[in-house]
């Protein structure tokens, strides 16, 4: 148990955390800052304070098992008054040591043992210590979700039917199925459906109530029809749980033999002949490991549980003769729910029939008169039933006490076994530059062979390093070397391979499978989880009967395995999308336009002193086909109007731009003085000194090239007088107001198109780099964003906000929700857009900038985090520079060669001050260099240098 206002000791709560007060009442956690939503100043927050979490509060269900569900259930409490007792883990999930003094580096849960304390349904009974293993869940492993193998195939359960034999007191049956058994209720458990532990399983044995109607639609098979009052409430006892239909996706065949079935998958509907003859098989998902408080399971009694049951009724028993020899008359009121009376007996053709009722109301409905005293007697026993305790005997409990212990594999590559869960502290956000022991690798590095992959044996945390076992080849008897030191900005997870514990595989045919099977009636098991990864790269799996076996990598996939970035091909296939906006129109390019502009103009000004702040949370919205887009070729098709419309656009717009041509083309030359002349390492000891960025301001070209993003997406305005006013006020207000350090280009036979290049600033992991987007302005401009895409020179990315499939993520442009001036208006500009996306750029700690991290800041996770990500942006950005010195965009030609001929120098410098001396910190969060990132900036820098080298010789 860790107290939490040990600060050495812990560092918060997180959701599903057991924990308990003072009192020793147990609860799990719902809700923390790390996890709710709802905390962030948003206009997707709930109004409901209920349901807020702030810094130091956490969100609780406390739990009682004999309870029904009130508001004082889930409550909002400080951090100080409660204690964690029991943390939730699984096989795969990565962890540290809560205590600091144990070490920094991370590990990955291998194994979980689980016991818990129990309490038999329908009774108080408590039994403790139960080994997790010994409780088969209700539904048998077969719910929504579960991987399901039949033959060689594997599907996902997506849904299910069963059908319930229940016995009503009278001793009639019956069968109820479909939709009906959802109007059943358990009356053992008084909790609420909308309480956190309510549990909606079917077992035998269990007392179920349920409204006139499901029983009247029930198909009777044995005893009496009872006739039951239409207004009234039937309880009965759950004798049987059929299930009858599986609903499955199937997904993917696997190698099962040389004899396998190869046939296209079965039907997506498993029959009730099909479910019953149980010709399938179902992996368990480590269920075991994620039972929690409030589950409800099966177990089988032992004699020491039957004793101790016995023992505690006896003392009861005792206790409650010696309370009723003073005890008084109770006086209860009447219950609705008390109406399994409220039936007459109807004899069932066939079936052997009870005695009626003795008297009838005016409905014919049997109403026994009511006697409080004795009524209370029978109330007692239908909520109460005595349950038998008969060792061997298979019953239904309820988990009210979870103790978890973990077996860890350190990123060292050294392994512990039996740690409690209370000591360990799970990592939630993991970097890509975070690797463990079993974790096949590419090398990223230059001149590396396609083929190669490797294994890391061990990584290094605080160093930033790995030792990798490398493979030539995807034979694992292939050549092999072991390299210590590999930086891990020099490599990269496989695409293909990324085994975690638990996950589900599928076995591959291959030739490894075909000779270890020469046997051709041999049999083997297509599908399994992972346990674990070895050394030498073979997989550890256990397979759907139960037998373990290491194969190699090559011959299992991974199915259902989650990628991470929701955004594949997003920008690709859908470059261009709508959004709703108010038809508003702007005025005309005339005086009173002007004054418009400088309205505008005040208007934006207020953002300036907020776009330095840290985003706090991201979403991403998918782009829709916008109906007026079509390919180049389309224009033919253009009628004369809108092709006149374009023309006089073009010609007014050229006109503007060349106004102060003379200016633009005087900013944009690059200063005149010698670069192998500058004394570079006394320009970066200056304070605030920046690289040279007089290479901004505003310029248009001729001709669109073929290389813009938007080039293919050729627009018919739907507001003719509204986009010809929206593009002229926007050329004006960039001219004369265009940001220090961005550069843009307009093009004179597309007026909805720019490019736009922005530079990194100094005193942030973006200091010398270079930035460069395509914009096209939308058919319904301006009221709706433009649309932005960023071109990437390095492989992943360099900033939460910049994506390397070329997504921007910024509230303007409806790619984060923002509110008030965050929000796109018809009064919004490029020029505001712009001030934002420099924004995200000018952080000085970028990691702030992803969903939700924000709540870490002034955490010790927080500054670590943000230092390490630092420390990839870094990296990233050089690698950009490194291949934006080789293969600068087209339409920036001049501008990249002459920046770069220009600052190169002085980036170079920078950068080797940092390595050869802490006496040059930046002014971001940086220092201590890691040995990894020391030796891939090296190694960068070398090849910067010969690249200068060799453009000074073709100048020359």
């Amino acid at each position: 148990m860790i107290s939490l206002s040990d600060k050495e000791k812990w560092s918060g709560l997180f959701e599903e955390d057991v924990i308990q007060n003072k009192e020793k009442k147990l609860g799990v956690v719902l809700k923390t800052v790390k996890n709710d939503e709802d905390s962030d100043d948003s206009e997707n927050s709930s109004d409901d304070e209920h349901e807020k979490v702030k810094e130091g509060k956490v969100m609780v269900a406390w739990y009682n098992p004999h309870s029904k569900w009130s508001d004082d259930e889930i409550k909002v409490v400080d951090e100080n008054s409660i204690e964690l007792v029991d943390r939730s883990l699984l096989p795969g999930d990565a962890v540290r040591w809560v205590l600091k003094a144990r070490g920094s580096q991370k590990g990955l849960v291998k194994s979980v043992d689980v016991k818990v304390d129990v309490v038999i349904v329908g009774t108080n009974h408590i039994l403790k210590d139960i080994p997790v293993a010994l409780l088969p869940p209700l539904d048998e492993n077969i719910s929504c979700g579960t991987p399901i193998i039949k033959g060689s195939w594997l599907g996902i359960i997506r849904g299910q039917s069963i059908d319930l034999t229940v016995r009503l007191k009278n001793g009639s049956k019956c069968v109820i199925s479909g939709e009906s058994i959802n109007e059943l209720h358990d009356v053992t458990d008084q909790r609420d459906e909308d309480s956190t532990f309510y549990n909606n399983y079917f077992y035998p044995g269990q007392q179920i109530q349920g409204i006139a109607r499901v029983f009247k639609e029930a198909k009777w098979i044995l005893g009496t029809k009872p006739a039951i009052k239409n207004q009234g409430k039937v309880k009965a006892v759950v004798e049987q749980v059929d299930l009858t239909k599986l609903m499955i996706d199937w997904q993917l065949l696997g190698y099962s033999g040389s004899q396998q079935d190869t046939n296209l998958p079965y039907n997506q509907h498993l029959t009730k002949e099909e479910v019953m003859s149980k010709d399938f098989s179902v992996l368990k998902n480590y269920r075991d490991n994620n039972i929690q408080i409030g589950d409800k399971a099966y177990y089988i009694l032992t004699q020491a549980d039957v004793d101790q049951c016995l023992s505690e009724i006896s003392k009861v028993t005792k206790k409650d003769k010696v309370n009723e020899k003073g005890a008084s008359k109770t006086v209860i009121s009447d219950d609705d729910d008390d109406s399994d009376s409220d039936i007459e007996v109807e004899p069932v053709i066939g079936t052997n029939s009870l005695s009626s009722a003795p008297n009838s109301s005016r409905r014919g409905v049997v109403r026994p008169r009511r006697r409080r005293n004795v009524v209370l007697q029978k109330r007692k026993k239908r909520y109460h039933p005595l349950v038998s305790f008969v060792a061997g005997e298979k019953i239904c409990v309820e988990i009210c006490k979870t103790k978890t212990k973990a077996a860890v594999l350190w990123q060292d590559g050294s392994f512990s076994e039996n740690i409690p869960s209370t000591e360990l502290y799970p990592v939630m956000n993991l970097d890509d530059s975070e690797f463990f022991p079993g974790d096949f690798v590419v090398d990223k590095r230059a001149n590396s062979l396609p083929e190669k992959f490797g294994v890391v044996q061990m990584a290094d945390n605080t160093a930033r390093v790995c030792t990798v076992l490398w493979f030539y080849g995807h034979g694992l008897n292939d050549k092999q070397e072991i390299e210590n030191d590999v930086s891990v900005y020099d490599i990269a997870d496989h695409r293909d391979y990324t085994f975690r514990a638990g996950d589900v595989v599928l076995r591959l045919a291959s030739e490894d499978n075909s000779n270890e099977n020469e046997n051709e009636n041999v049999i083997v098991s297509p599908a399994g989880q992972v346990i674990q990864v070895n050394n030498d790269g073979t997989v550890k799996v256990r397979w759907i009967d139960d037998s373990i076996s290491s194969v190699k990598s090559t011959n299992l996939i991974v199915v259902d395995h989650e990628d991470d970035d929701n955004w594949d091909n997003e920008v690709e296939n859908n470059s261009v999308y709508s959004l709703d906006g108010d038809e508003e129109e702007w005025e005309t390019a005339s005086d009173a336009s002007d004054a418009t502009f400088e309205t505008v103009y005040d208007n934006i000004n207020p953002l300036e002193d907020i776009i330095m702040r840290s985003l706090a949370s991201l979403n991403t919205t998918s782009s829709s086909n916008n109906p007026h887009v079509g390919s180049v070729d389309s224009v033919i098709g253009l009628n004369q109007r809108t092709a006149d419309y374009l023309n006089k656009l073009s010609q007014q717009f050229a006109r503007e731009s060349s106004v102060d041509s003379t200016t633009t083309e005087n900013s944009t030359k690059c200063v005149s003085e010698d670069v192998q002349t500058l004394d570079a390492e006394s320009v970066f000891l200056q304070n605030n000194q920046t690289f040279n960025q007089t290479i901004n301001g505003f310029s248009s070209v001729e001709c669109v090239p073929s290389c813009h993003h938007f080039f293919n997406n050729v627009l018919v305005p739907t507001n003719t007088r509204t986009f010809n006013a929206a593009v002229l006020k926007e050329v004006k207000m960039i001219k004369a107001h265009l940001p220090s350090g961005i550069v843009v280009k307009s093009f004179d036979d597309r007026m909805d198109l720019f490019s736009v290049l922005i530079y990194g600033p100094s005193g942030t992991p973006y200091e010398g780099g270079i930035f460069y987007f395509d914009m096209q302005l939308p058919e319904n401009y301006p009221n709706v964003p433009p649309l932005v895409h960023y071109h990437s020179y390095c492989t992943e990315r360099l900033n939460p906000n910049l994506y390397e499939e070329g997504k921007v993520c910024v509230s303007l442009l409806g790619t984060w929700s923002g509110k008030g001036s965050e929000t796109w208006t018809s009064k919004s500009s490029l020029r505001q857009l712009l001030l934002s996306i420099q924004g995200l750029i000018l952080c000085e700690e970028p990691y702030y900038n992803e969903a939700g991290y924000e709540k870490q800041r002034g955490t010790d996770e927080g500054k670590e985090n943000s230092r390490m990500y630092n420390e990839m942006a870094v990296i990233k950005n050089m690698q950009s520079i490194l291949r934006l010195t080789a293969r600068p965009p087209e339409i920036f030609l001049n501008e990249v060669t002459s920046y770069f001929q220009e600052n190169l120098p002085r980036i170079i410098k920078k950068c080797e001050n940092w390595l050869n001396s802490s006496d040059f910190p930046p002014a971001f969060p940086l220092f201590p260099l890691s040995k990894g990132f020391c030796a891939t900036l090296s190694r960068i820098l070398e090849q910067l240098r010969e690249n200068y080298s060799n453009s000074k010789t073709v100048v020359n």
